[in-house]
């Protein structure tokens, strides 16, 4: 169909998409798929009408594979590329150009960034990435002056008319309805989350390979130090929910290695269930049970452990020693115990929550930074109930420390996302 007066849309199969049935893409015939993978023509196609019913049989392979949000689509003058659409989902449809009485200009959270040498524009409610391969199209959009369409050439005309329908654009003068406060990444995370995709599936989807099966987390090496098995403190649940309370101060003595034993037991160990569930599962939930946090202690000042930095084992309830120099150690706790809100004295445990991510988003994709999120709050927060149990100050660390350092995790893939202070009553 063309878009422009010359144009041509030209289909490219997307990689790493893949709907909820995987038996789609195992069905399309090579030749289609080669067809599409080196970029094909509807025009070009209709050309030839003695190969009219190729052409019609492709028209449906396209239809499909749009529906399926698998291609992505090229908006050309003549020869010239332009613009290429990129959907980030299915059941994309292109909507009709905008011609609007007024000029047009940015949307407020409009994000450009280079891609090679052209320009790549995202905005969290436009339901496609738009790459803009000309050059003076790419100073109109992006001069943040209001783009008079009466004055500009056709094509022009046209394609800012698209963008502006695609939602990259808006009616100069448009009220704004979105308070300032917002970042780009706060908006896109909502964008996101919040819409479900019939095509490539309802929450777990599985585009990145088959059902998911959890691994077993190797068993620690033989110098891992083995915890202490909990014990009882007789305290009632609903006395334990009155009373946690976030307690930024730290008494004279440090933190018991049975103490730290207690609540890692309570808050982080693996259960084992009678069911024979093979799953892996933890005091807080995780979706699928894929639990992707992990938890590095920072033993500062511990009584019966060796200052360093501990990854906690949750399979075999054992610490296993990480390299991170001490000086880094030293400076974290620092930092949080002259965090505002605290009392200035220093730290002498700190635990650190990860995620790896890429567990997660094997299953859950596009939800997954939000599950992650949901799961780090009830990791959190049974951490904290725990440490009321045991008499323990602690506090969530909102502000004040830098987890960005080498050694502090083992993978490429894991980040930091939580951390909490913990430290005897005073």
């Amino acid at each position: 169909m063309d878009l422009i007066n010359g144009s041509v849309e030209t289909a490219r199969l997307l990689p790493n998409r893949c709907p909820i049935s995987r038996d789609l893409v195992a069905a399309i015939p090579q030749d289609i798929l080669t067809c599409f993978d080196a970029g094909w023509s509807e025009s070009a196609a209709a050309a030839d009408p003695t190969r009219e019913a190729e052409w019609l049989g492709r028209l449906d392979w396209l239809e499909m594979l749009k529906n399926s949000g698998l291609v992505r689509l090229e908006l050309r003058c003549g020869a010239e590329k332009l613009v290429t659409l990129i959907p980030h989902q299915g059941r994309f449809e292109m909507p009709d150009a905008i011609r609007p009485v007024q000029g047009l200009e940015a949307k407020p959270f409009l994000y450009a960034r280079p891609v090679s040498d052209d320009m790549a524009l995202n905005e969290p409610d436009a339901p496609v990435t738009a790459i803009l391969h000309c050059s003076d199209l790419r100073q109109t959009v992006l001069s943040g002056q209001v783009l008079d369409l009466h004055g500009a050439d056709g094509v022009t005309a046209i394609i800012c008319g698209q963008l502006s329908a695609l939602g990259f654009l808006q009616p100069t003068g448009t009220a704004a309805h979105i308070s300032p406060t917002w970042e780009f990444h706060d908006r896109l995370l909502l964008s996101q989350i919040k819409k479900q995709d019939k095509i490539n599936g309802f929450g777990a989807s599985y585009r990145f390979g088959s059902d998911f099966e959890v691994a077993q987390s190797p068993l620690p090496a033989i110098d891992a130090i083995k915890l202490s098995e909990p014990s009882e403190t007789g305290r009632l649940f609903s006395d334990v929910l009155q009373n946690r309370r976030s307690r930024r101060h730290v008494g004279m003595q440090p933190v018991t290695l049975e103490r730290l034993a207690n609540l890692l037991a309570r808050a982080w160990r693996e259960v084992q269930t009678a069911d024979g569930f093979a799953g892996r599962l933890r005091p807080f939930p995780s979706g699928g049970a894929v639990h992707e946090l992990e938890l590095t202690i920072l033993a500062r000042t511990v009584d019966g452990l060796e200052p360093g930095a501990y990854r906690y084992c949750s399979r075999s309830n054992s610490l296993i020693p990480t390299e991170v120099k001490r000086q880094t150690i030293d400076r974290l706790c620092d930092q949080v115990g002259a965090a505002p809100g605290t009392s200035g004295e220093a730290v002498g445990c700190v635990l650190v929550i990860s995620s790896q991510f890429p567990r997660l988003a094997r299953v859950y994709e596009k939800i997954a930074l939000k599950l992650t999120l949901m799961n780090s709050g009830a990791a959190l927060q049974t951490l904290q109930l725990a440490a009321t149990e045991l008499g323990l100050n602690s506090w969530i660390i909102g502000a004040g420390m830098d987890f960005d350092v080498d050694g502090l995790l083992p993978e490429t893939d894991e980040f930091q996302i939580a951390g909490v202070a913990l430290g005897e009553a005073s």
